[in-house]
């Protein structure tokens, strides 16, 4: 029987249910290993409560500059999710979300933008399904900012919502727009070793691969367990982490899929069987 690595990060001490239906409907097909790249934590009380004490700030010079700006486009704030993992932690931070909901009621402009279709999905169900600017086709930050073109506006204010040490590439995009941003680290991210696979005795084993930075990790922990190249199979949903895992060698078998949505990766294996 085939085997499926499930590599997605996951939140501490918490079960994934992704995960859990994926494992039922590979019921007959493969066997399922979570192996998480990363364990998801969320960052100390006092960072959090800094975040907000940085929201008020934020939210006091938009008005400033609404009020010296009559009769034009008035500055609107932009909350930026930058993974679901993102938005999992705004909502796991219930004072800081209540901050912002309250800035919006007395009238501060708020946007919403996501750099993926899923971050997008979850950012709109956290705030009563507002629109949310999401870039078409495959998301990431250079595809969100080229989404964002006559959106993001000179004076505007965007808020990333993102894990400790955090790739910058969105931030200095902004910058360069003459949006002013600030980072809200609200989750930090603990590396993980890869599961054993020694004992897959010639099986085809598939590797779901979410994150452009867990192509190395993936690929070292294969070579380290000496796993034979010919025997995996990566799936991924984006085509940069294709093209990086296609650099890596010849041959390599990668599946880019439209989403990595039980549906989608089951019937890849069913394809396969």
């Amino acid at each position: 029987m085939d085997t499926l690595v499930y590599c997605r990060p996951k939140w501490a001490n918490q079960s994934d249910p992704d995960a859990g239906a994926l494992a039922g409907q590979l019921k007959g097909l493969a066997q399922m290993l979570e192996s998480p790249s990363d364990l998801l934590v969320m960052v100390e009380q006092a960072q959090i409560s800094s975040s907000g004490e940085r929201v008020r700030q934020v939210a006091s010079g938009l008005r400033a500059k609404q009020v010296s700006r009559e009769g034009s486009r008035p500055p609107c704030l932009w909350l930026i999710a930058t993974s679901p993992a993102a938005v999992e932690a705004l909502s796991r931070a219930p004072t800081l979300q209540s901050l912002l909901v309250d800035e919006v009621a007395k009238g501060l402009p708020m946007r919403l933008a996501a750099v993926g279709a899923a971050s997008g999905v979850a950012l709109a169900k956290l705030f009563d399904n507002e629109p949310v600017l999401v870039p078409t086709g495959a998301g990431d930050a250079k595809a969100l900012l080229e989404s964002g073109v006559g959106q993001f506006a000179e004076s505007d204010h965007a808020l990333l919502l993102e894990a400790e040490l955090a790739r910058d590439e969105l931030q200095l995009g902004l910058l360069r727009m003459g949006v002013e941003v600030d980072r809200l680290s609200l989750y930090r991210r603990t590396p993980q070793s890869m599961v054993g696979l020694h004992d897959l005795k010639g099986s085809r084993l598939w590797l779901v691969i979410s994150r452009y930075t867990q192509v190395e990790w993936a690929w070292n922990a294969l070579k380290a367990q000496s796993v034979p190249l010919h025997q995996v199979v990566f799936l991924t949903h984006h085509s940069r982490i294709e093209s990086r895992l296609k650099g890596l060698a010849q041959d390599i078998a990668v599946r880019c899929l439209p989403s990595l949505d039980a549906q989608e990766i089951v019937s890849q294996i069913k394809l396969a069987s």
